[in-house]
Order: C-alpha cells, then sequence, then structure tokens
C-alpha cells in the first residue's frame, strides 16, 4: 500500500496551480490512496479530480481556532522554536548572509506557521491512518516543505519541488527564504524544475547533495501536429501570463507599438491580474489607434482553452517578457504545438528556448530590439517557419513531454522510496 500526502497551495482549486493538473494523473496512477492538503480556502470551484482523493483544506490565517491557539503553540515548542532560530543564524553566518531584524522577525513567523500546519497534517495522518509506504510531497519549498521537514514521528518519504519565487532568494519576500538549510537537510529529495534552478541553489546556499535532482516539468498535448504554415494577411502573437508586475506586459505592449509590418498584427493576451486597468490602458494609448495592429485581452482562460485556441488558431509567436521565471509552463504548451517564442533569457528559460527553436532577450531588453525580432519572424520566408516549427514540436517532445518527464519523475521517487526503507 502507497499513500500520498499531497500539500499545495490552491490545487484542486481554481484559480492557480494549473500546472500541476498534467502530473497529477501520474501520481493518481502511482499511489493507492491520495490524500491533498489544500491552504486554499477560499476557492469554490473544484478540478475534476478521482473520486478517491481526499482533500484536506488548511489555512491558519483564516482560523480563529488556530489563532487562539497559537500561544499555547509558541509555548509547547518554545524549545524546538530557540533551536531552529539559532540553527539558521549559524547557518546565514556560514554562508556569509546574515539576517537582519525584519528578516528575523519574518524567520520566526514562518517558523509558527510552518508548525501549525505540521500539526495539521499530523491530524489528518491520524484520520487516515496510512498503512505502507507514507510519501509527503510538498509541490513548492516554502511553508508545506518546511512543515513535513518538522513531522519528526512520522515515518515517511519527504520530498518537495522548487520553482522559481521559493527558489530565487532575490525574488522572495524580505529577499529572504527562511529555514532553508533546515529543510534541505530533513528531505528525502529535492526537485528543482530546471538545471538552472539546481545551480542557483547549490551555489547560494552550499548545499551539493546527489538528492538535489532535476525534474522537469511537462504538458500534454492530445492534438495532432500540424506541420503546415499557412500564408495569410496577418500575424498572430499571444502571450500568456498573470498581469502582474514581474511580467512586464507594458514592454510588450510598448514593443508593438514599434513593429512595422506589411501584415496585420493581431496580439492575444491570455491571463488577468491588478495590473489589467493599467495596462488595458496602456495597450489603447499605445497600439488603439494602430490601423496595422488589432488586440484583445483574454481573461483567464483555463489552460484546456488555451491549447484549444492554440489548435484552431494557428499562432505565429508566444512573447514572454518577464524579469524572472522558472521555466514557463506557457513556453512549453506554445512548443507543443511547433510555436515560436521570444523570451527574457531569465531561471531556466534557455533550457527550452535555443536559436532553433526561438530568440531569447537579455532581461533589460532593448523595446526597439524586441520590435526588430518580432519584424525578424514575421518576415521570416515559409518554408524557414515550417522547418522551425518542426525543431519546436520536436524539442517539446523530447524534453517537455509530460508522459516523459513525468513518468520519469515518478521512477525517481520509486527509487527514493525504497531506498528510505533500507
Amino acid at each position: 500500500m502507497k499513500t500520498l500526502i499531497f500539500i499545495t497551495s490552491r490545487f484542486p482549486y481554481e484559480p492557480g496551480e494549473a500546472f500541476i493538473d498534467s502530473e497529477f494523473p501520474f501520481l493518481c496512477s502511482a499511489f493507492d490512496r491520495k490524500i491533498i492538503i489544500t491552504r486554499n480556502v477560499s476557492g469554490k470551484k473544484l478540478k475534476t479530480i478521482p473520486h478517491d482523493v481526499k482533500v484536506y483544506r488548511h489555512n491558519p490565517a483564516s482560523s480563529l481556532k488556530e489563532f487562539v491557539q497559537m500561544e499555547f503553540l509558541v509555548l509547547s515548542n518554545f524549545k524546538r522554536i530557540d533551536a531552529m532560530i539559532r540553527e539558521e543564524l549559524r547557518f546565514r553566518k556560514e554562508i556569509g548572509r546574515k539576517i537582519s531584524l525584519v528578516k528575523k522577525l519574518f524567520l520566526l513567523k514562518a517558523i509558527i506557521k510552518s508548525l501549525q500546519l505540521r500539526d495539521f497534517i499530523a491530524r489528518v495522518i491520524k484520520i487516515e491512518k496510512p498503512e505502507g509506504d507514507l510519501v509527503l510531497y510538498s509541490y513548492w519549498m516554502n511553508t508545506g516543505a518546511r512543515a513535513i521537514c518538522m513531522l519528526d514521528k512520522i515515518k515517511a518519504t519527504r520530498i518537495s519541488r522548487a520553482h522559481r519565487v521559493e527558489l530565487y532568494e532575490e525574488e522572495a519576500k524580505h529577499r529572504y527564504l527562511p529555514l532553508v538549510s533546515h529543510t534541505f537537510h530533513n528531505l528525502n529529495a529535492l526537485f528543482f524544475i530546471s538545471e538552472h534552478g539546481k545551480r542557483y541553489f547549490e551555489n547560494r546556499f552550499g548545499l551539493v547533495s546527489e538528492k538535489n535532482i532535476v525534474s522537469r516539468l511537462g504538458v500534454i498535448n492530445r492534438f495532432p501536429f500540424n506541420p503546415e504554415i499557412p500564408e495569410r494577411d496577418f500575424f498572430r502573437i499571444v502571450s500568456c501570463s498573470s498581469l502582474i508586475n514581474v511580467k512586464r506586459v507594458h514592454l510588450l505592449i510598448s514593443a508593438l507599438g514599434l513593429v512595422r509590418s506589411p501584415k496585420k498584427i493581431i496580439w492575444n493576451h491570455f491571463g488577468e491580474g491588478p495590473l489589467e486597468k493599467e495596462l488595458k490602458a496602456l495597450a489603447e494609448e499605445t497600439i488603439g489607434n494602430l490601423s496595422g495592429v488589432e488586440y484583445k485581452f483574454m481573461g483567464r482562460v483555463m489552460n484546456a482553452q488555451i491549447m484549444e485556441f492554440y489548435n484552431t488558431n494557428n499562432v505565429d509567436l508566444l512573447i514572454n517578457t518577464s524579469s524572472s521565471e522558472g521555466i514557463p509552463v506557457s513556453i512549453m504548451e506554445a512548443q507543443s504545438f511547433g510555436i515560436p517564442v521570444i523570451a527574457t533569457d531569465t531561471g531556466g528559460t534557455a533550457e527550452i528556448i535555443t536559436k532553433e527553436t526561438g530568440i531569447l532577450l537579455p532581461v533589460d531588453f532593448d523595446i526597439a530590439g524586441l520590435a526588430r525580432k518580432i519584424e525578424y519572424l514575421l518576415n521570416l520566408d515559409l518554408s524557414e517557419k515550417a522547418r522551425m516549427k518542426r525543431e519546436i514540436y520536436d524539442n517539446w517532445h523530447t524534453n517537455f513531454n509530460a508522459f516523459t518527464n513525468f513518468e520519469k519523475f515518478i521512477g525517481d521517487l520509486d527509487k527514493i522510496v525504497s531506498t528510505d526503507k533500507t
């Protein structure tokens, strides 16, 4: 009997964490019992998941009972909290990155939230009484990962993934990731979604080990590959991201205003966010009056609908202007249709985009330079576009196909569980 306890931020509720959709069926096939603990208590729409998956929801910030119990939690764990703080201060001193008072307070808060989640997980385990092999899997290297590493009396294999915001310390709140060393030493394996992420982790924190494993994400494309490049009088560009500062969609809008093309440019953006009103106003001001440009903000759309859009619309180009990324799933989705990509060279993006499959821009790229890259791809002849489309599709199929990557992930996990039992 194999039981999985899967700790997430939002999954299986909408919106968010859509990239888990491709992985979860493989987890379901690999485990006899599946239990999800999500820290999402506000989402109402449940994704389609197997009927035998149990879901528990926990968020201490919304629980009065947890708030009342916090004083008891701190007192009963005082020695542990003190030891963890001392351990963290020693580690930070060793790597030459002492932490400020603000970061120390953030550390204390992180420990308390992790202890709260730890106790909740322990209660779930007590209720469910898992038999045989138990795997505790935190999808993010954050509170969930810290919590499973504090479950001292539970016999289990502990693993976590590491993506972007919970890995690259410059992107984290207060530019600080608490308890990295403690979490690392108490996990059986840490799965990075890119080589870049693994190198960053080992170089920044000095935590080098065989249990640091690169395990790329992937997407499933059930549509047949269409190698044809139709001759048309327009060029369709897509972008797909939340409308937030790090995605820098305003730079794409500015670049579109500079593109000179004999064809009409159609731009569709998938995603929503706090900058939506501001970006719509910028788009209207910058490209709204250009006769050669048509645009539409598509809003938040499920991944399946985006894939359907790609299948029916012959998209010519995906553009990603982010200042920080792991490896964007949006690029994997586009490549599964043979769509060229222009993206910033940040995080692990260079591992999915090569000179044969797209164009990498420096993070501090020039807007006029982006416009010229768009014009270059727009003006390629049909034979070159067809060659490129095949190269792109093959790159996805070889390196970012969910069937290949997640089957390997499950195989790696089985080996870790077997080793942990000996």
